[in-house]
């Protein structure tokens, strides 16, 4: 009975841990944040020391990743980087 015990509360046990540790592709890490927001950061600096239409679209790209997939964007910040996209109009160039 002890054997039983232990052994159900070690699979029951094993069960939450793989749960937990489970990713799936296209799940959102929290910690991605940073790396898109560098990415951004980089993606305008290069756009504002050489504008072209490659810079602009790598722009918008790094852009359009950090909003839809960092998690920590309040919602004015969402909403201030949407707005953001809506006006960048790379055919300028």
């Amino acid at each position: 009975m002890k054997f039983a015990k232990i052994t159900s509360l070690f699979l029951f046990c094993l069960f939450f841990t793989g749960l937990s540790s489970c990713k799936r592709p296209g799940d959102v890490i929290a910690g991605n944040c940073d790396e898109y927001s560098n990415d951004y950061s980089a993606k305008v600096q290069a756009f504002s020391s050489a504008p072209s239409k490659a810079s602009c679209t790598a722009l918008v790209a790094s852009l359009d990743k950090l909003v839809n997939k960092c998690t920590l964007l309040t919602p004015a910040q969402r909403q201030q980087y949407n707005q953001s996209l809506a006006d960048i109009n790379c055919s300028a160039f």
